[in-house]
């Protein structure tokens, strides 16, 4: 992988399909200022970004766990959309997503 100005590996070049930033794309239809608000009303913080930034070395061999749990999570969930009784539509999806891994 080859990583970016600051040290970071860069998504750009590992991930196939990864196109952000490429003048082609359509623009968001939200502004940074529509972010900013957005994270005042989770009031999150930039003390939530550190402790976010802390997590990643404790976190980071544990990916496949936690998305295991909350994929199976979701797929247990009721859709609102759905009839009572009937299981999860996105479930299918989550359980084609896993079996690509």
């Amino acid at each position: 992988m080859t990583t970016a100005a600051h040290g970071a590996p860069n998504p750009r070049a590992s991930i196939p399909g990864y196109t952000y930033g490429q003048s082609g794309l359509a623009h968001a239809p939200y502004s940074l200022k529509d972010l900013e608000s957005l994270k005042k009303t989770m009031l999150f913080t930039d003390e939530d970004i550190r402790y976010l930034r802390m997590s990643k070395p404790i976190l980071e061999n544990q990916t496949e766990a936690i998305l295991d749990v909350w994929y199976g999570f979701v797929a247990s969930t009721p859709s609102p959309t759905s009839k009572k009784g009937s299981s999860n539509p996105t479930a299918g999806v989550l359980r084609s997503d896993l079996s690509r891994r």
